[in-house]
């Protein structure tokens, strides 16, 4: 399957850069992506400088919380503090502890950006501190950096995360509340 995604991207490129740079061919984060927030260099095969993973959906228009806290064993949580409503949601799992403010909200409600080509959304949010994600899009998903910031005791010396995402499907919401129950069967020993 993930070769006939590289090929309708190949296509699409083609075709774009036959018309020229268009607001047609600027390239749609809308989807379901399997996500990892890294320190160095990281892929999917490997659990190699991971220290967060989980889920996360872009959705093409934003929704109330409701659209997912009324599905979801545990509550969603903001995790941006400027803008409408969310347009996204993310369930991770921190994998090494305190090496990034991503992970801090475990189920997170988020707002997604596309200035240009860098597409943007924020992991966390709190009166003294935050983590936002800038990545540009690729034929399977998404690859940038991620950094924590803060003020005060809050300020982190962590440095800069690799964030790396992988398309999975189509825009579901009920990805996150998929990913939500199944982490608190998990934590509640079920398997």
């Amino acid at each position: 399957m993930s070769r006939h995604v590289v090929i309708v991207a190949s296509i699409l490129a083609m075709l774009c850069l036959g018309a020229g740079a268009s607001d047609q061919c600027r390239p749609d984060p809308v989807g379901t992506y399997e996500i990892l927030v890294c320190k160095g260099p990281c892929d999917f095969d490997s659990s190699t400088n991971v220290v967060v993973r989980g889920v996360l959906v872009l959705s093409g228009m934003a929704f109330t919380p409701q659209a997912v806290n009324a599905f979801s064993p545990e509550p969603f949580e903001y995790a941006y503090s400027m803008g409408d409503g969310p347009n996204g949601c993310f369930v991770v799992t921190t994998i090494v502890k305190n090496q990034t403010y991503a992970g801090i909200i475990e189920l997170g409600l988020t707002s997604w950006s596309m200035p240009a080509d860098l597409l943007q959304f924020d992991m966390y949010t709190s009166p003294d501190a935050w983590h936002g994600v800038n990545v540009k899009l690729t034929a399977l998903g998404f690859e940038g950096s991620g950094g924590s910031g803060g003020a005060g005791a809050a300020e982190p010396h962590l440095g800069p995360d690799v964030v790396k995402g992988r398309r999975t499907g189509v825009a579901n919401l009920g990805e996150c509340v998929r990913a939500s129950s199944a982490r608190q069967r998990k934590s509640h020993g079920a398997v």
